[in-house]
């Protein structure tokens, strides 16, 4: 039996709510975003382990092939009868065993408590970085979304104009025959017909690569068949938001801005990080050890001696080439980099807030205007139609007004998808993470 392609059942339906919730989980970027975000949560874990207490254990077997020897005078060894010259004294056994276990606690190391500091500012601005992953995810399938849904109609726009284009062309067909219209007339209509058919063609292409789009910016195969449900409808939302009142919640939910002000109080941290180079440490530790000697492997009859020590070490920084003055001196460049880096984005905002709030606004009243315009437009091609069949009117009055017609139409759907997509980038620009409006 033959086995059946890929993706053989029926088309995957595409809603917009759909098509998000379906980004969320699939869009490979996004994914990215959150290894990041859990590589930083446990970058964190390992810098709080830096203070905790370390307990180490070990154990250790010698085998003494020959043994160690120190020299005692031979004074000693001859209770005073020969004065000079030493003599070699082995002082170990054949076996020799071990074991200890090692504690230590920081009790004051800055460079330790600061990169805890560190890096649970980072988790914050990886989890930053994840949600503005998020909020550009929601934007681009939005923009996909309503792309498909242009194209569709733009698509069904040139069908439509094709086929008023054939019914015309065989009406002209028929008065022609009858000696009612001239063959110029004729031959005009067969150009009407023969120069949609292409634009249709391609406009059916154009919705094809759509979905394609839509697909990558969900994260499905792009050889998954998929159905996009919904129409390229304007629904105004009740209130409109002003310049200022944009610009005020901008700067405090952007994800972007908030990455920044992150990346400001990281270059900051790592200021004090680095004067900590000046300070002393203190650590606590202690030892507690086995220790056995034997010649024979008789462990019941071994005499373990043991040690016990506990202390504190200090350390003091005196002097090491000035490294630590200008490692400082960096991070106070890098600092006052981040936050140049940091206000010039602000002004950034400020004015892409500001600019998209204009759009909105002008999409809006290029909605309301074209919508007025289609309506006049139709009326136009129909009055156009009639005087033609009349004989009053001629081929080329009935070619313009259908052309204004089909553009008043186009111009509608672009003021309907630019004014979506405004409001999409508005969303984003404010912070919100998903918006289907």
């Amino acid at each position: 039996m033959t086995a059946l392609p890929a993706f053989a059942e029926e088309p995957r339906e595409i809603t917009l709510d759909a098509a998000i919730s379906l980004a969320l989980k699939l869009n490979k970027q996004l994914s990215v975003a959150q290894l990041e975000m859990e590589k930083a949560r446990a970058k964190y874990h390992e810098a709080l382990g830096g203070a905790l207490p370390k307990l180490t254990g070990s154990g250790q077997y010698t085998r003494n092939i020959k043994s160690p020897v120190f020299f005692l005078p031979n004074a000693i060894l001859t209770g005073g009868r020969i004065r000079e010259g030493t003599t070699p004294v082995a002082f170990a056994q054949k076996n020799s065993y071990l074991g200890s276990i090692s504690l230590s606690q920081p009790l004051f190391i800055g460079q330790v408590y600061e990169g805890i500091s560190i890096a649970y500012t980072s988790y914050n601005l990886a989890l930053e970085s994840y949600e503005s992953a998020k909020t550009q995810t929601v934007l681009n399938v939005k923009r996909a979304f309503y792309g498909v849904l242009l194209a569709r109609e733009a698509a069904a726009l040139a069908e439509m104009s094709l086929k008023n284009a054939e019914e015309n062309l065989k009406n002209v067909q028929r008065m022609n025959s009858q000696g009612l219209v001239s063959d110029y007339d004729l031959i005009r209509a067969r150009v009407q017909v023969d120069n949609l058919r292409p634009y249709a063609m391609q406009a059916h292409d154009q919705y094809e690569l759509s979905k394609n789009y839509l697909k990558m910016a969900i994260g499905l195969s792009p050889d998954e068949p998929i159905t996009v449900l919904g129409d390229l409808s304007f629904a105004p939302r009740d209130s409109v938001i002003s310049v200022e009142d944009a610009q005020r919640i901008a700067l405090a939910n952007n994800y972007d801005l908030r990455q920044l002000e992150f990346r400001v109080e990281l270059a900051q941290q790592s200021v004090t990080l680095e004067k900590y180079g000046h300070y002393p440490s203190l650590v606590a530790f202690g030892n507690y050890q086995w220790q056995a000697q034997a010649d024979n492997f008789q462990f019941s009859e071994y005499l373990w001696a043991k040690s016990f020590v506990l202390g504190i070490q200090l350390q003091i920084p005196i002097f090491n080439g000035f490294q630590t003055a200008s490692k400082v001196q960096q991070a106070e460049i890098t600092f006052d980099e981040a936050k140049k880096q940091r206000d010039a984005f602000v002004d950034k905002l400020k004015t892409d807030v500001a600019s998209i709030v204009y759009r909105v606004q002008q999409a809006r009243k290029r909605v309301e205007a074209q919508t007025q315009s289609i309506g006049q437009a139709e009326k136009a091609y129909q009055i156009a139609r009639s005087r033609y069949n009349a004989g009053l009117g001629t081929q080329l009055e009935v070619n313009d007004a259908e052309v204004a017609m089909t553009q008043s139409k186009v111009n509608y759907l672009q003021a309907v998808y630019d004014y979506l997509i405004a409001h999409a980038e508005l969303d984003q620009v404010l912070g919100k993470q998903v918006s289907l409006q």
